[in-house]
């Protein structure tokens, strides 16, 4: 009776959601976007701009926008400002409080998704991307992109 039970579960199942890097392995996880993806990205970011040594304590800096252009909510508000107070408490940028007030450099960045899905799995990509550039001349001080990918495979019945 018991095997029947197992069995029902694993053909009838919901399948196996997965997370993952879009460049690494998959890793077991929840299929749409979640605080941990926030946190893993703002981390990568911060990382990313340090390497890049651009951040310089005698330059202001404000975050103008974070667009969200996927169909879900995902609040870019908190992520700026986890990003922000991240590199404030570091000492190594300093940020505007106001918007209207004149910073010497300008972060803003967007959010993406693409997805697909065949008869047996679902693949989710975000593509989050970042920019600095240089208020006075224009010209970009950095970037990066950081993608998650999340797949979630289909049970024998149902999704």
């Amino acid at each position: 009776m018991v095997w029947l039970v197992v069995a029902g579960m694993l053909f009838l199942g919901g399948g196996c959601v997965q997370q993952g890097n879009a460049t690494k392995d998959v890793s077991n996880f929840a299929f749409f976007y979640r605080q941990t993806d926030m946190k893993e990205v703002i981390s990568y970011f911060v990382t990313s701009l340090y390497k890049a040594n651009v951040c310089d304590r005698k330059k202001l800096y404000r975050f103008d926008k974070m667009r969200n252009e996927t169909y879900e909510h995902i609040d870019t508000k908190v992520f700026v400002k986890q990003f922000v107070s991240i590199l404030e408490e570091s000492g190594k940028c300093r940020f505007l409080g106001v918007e209207k007030e004149s910073a010497d450099a300008v972060f803003y960045g967007n959010v993406s998704a693409i997805y697909q899905k065949n008869m047996v799995e679902k693949d989710m990509y975000y593509i989050f991307r970042l920019y600095l550039i240089d208020t006075k001349t224009g010209v970009l001080l950095w970037s990066d992109t950081k993608e998650i990918r999340k797949r979630a495979s289909r049970a024998l019945i149902g999704w």
